[in-house]
């Protein structure tokens, strides 16, 4: 009860920069939702994605180009540089990818481990079981 709370980092993400990630979540959300709602896709996590938009703003997302499919929810995302002045456009099809039957993402390295398909993340979290 007596301890302090952690201080508060002063590098890493900015608030400005949370935000825009949050605006390129938004955005992959408003295209996937009608796909979830035809009842053709059941969670964003069976969505891969294809994001074009202006290069500034490619190049600044790029930044966290392994971190996307975590951060979108999705199985896969891909970042293509449009024209300048370039409105956002998200294109989204559904993946062909094997669900790991542990976290259940959608993942390129879902692979058997002994009676159970999962990812290496979930083997390495299982001690290589």
């Amino acid at each position: 009860h007596f301890s302090e709370w952690p201080a508060r980092p002063t590098t890493g993400t900015s608030s400005d920069e949370r935000m825009f990630l949050r605006e390129v979540r938004d955005a992959v959300n408003v295209a996937i939702e009608p796909l979830r709602a035809a009842k053709t896709m059941a969670t964003t996590a069976e969505a891969e994605v294809t994001i074009t938009a202006a290069p500034a703003w490619i190049e600044r997302l790029a930044r966290y180009r392994d971190e996307l499919p975590g951060l979108l929810i999705v199985a896969r995302a891909a970042l293509v540089p449009g024209q300048p002045g370039q409105e956002v456009t998200v294109e989204v099809s559904r993946t062909s990818l094997a669900k790991c039957e542990r976290c259940w993402m959608y993942r390129d390295d879902v692979a058997t481990s002994g009676e159970h398909q999962l990812c290496s993340r979930c083997i390495t979290a299982l001690g290589g079981r």
